[in-house]
């Protein structure tokens, strides 16, 4: 059987002969991150492989952007690396103006809770 005790504050674990395990604790809080990030991207892609790319592209507004920038091309006259979109009906869609309102409304969300957990440690 093999003891385990801590030893400091540090919160070191000294394993039976006295082997210590913190290497193997920061390489598991690594392994446990990238997995993490590695689902993220995961379920991610899946989104957009679901939603459809030029539906997400166009509902973010940043089809508008691409066009604009020369990326994708609308129509013949116009330079783009992309060859047109797909349905004319997604290009409306990046055309919509954004709700300020509700843009301002989730800014301001966002920085309360920003600000609500910054007090909570101090």
């Amino acid at each position: 059987m093999t003891a385990v005790h801590w030893e400091g504050g540090m919160g070191k674990v000294v394993v039976g002969d006295g082997v210590r395990t913190e290497r193997r604790g920061a390489a598991d809080l690594a392994a446990s991150f990238a997995l993490a990030y590695a689902v993220g991207a995961g379920l991610m892609l899946a989104l957009l492989h679901n939603a459809g790319m030029w539906s997400v592209v166009a509902y973010t507004r940043l089809l508008d952007l691409a066009i604009t920038a020369g990326v994708v091309q609308l129509h013949d006259a116009q330079p783009g690396i992309i060859e047109g979109v797909p349905e004319l009906e997604l290009f409306q869609k990046s055309q919509e103006p954004i709700d300020t309102g509700l843009a301002l409304v989730g800014a301001v969300s966002a920085l309360g809770r920003r600000c609500s957990t910054t007090t909570r440690w101090h």
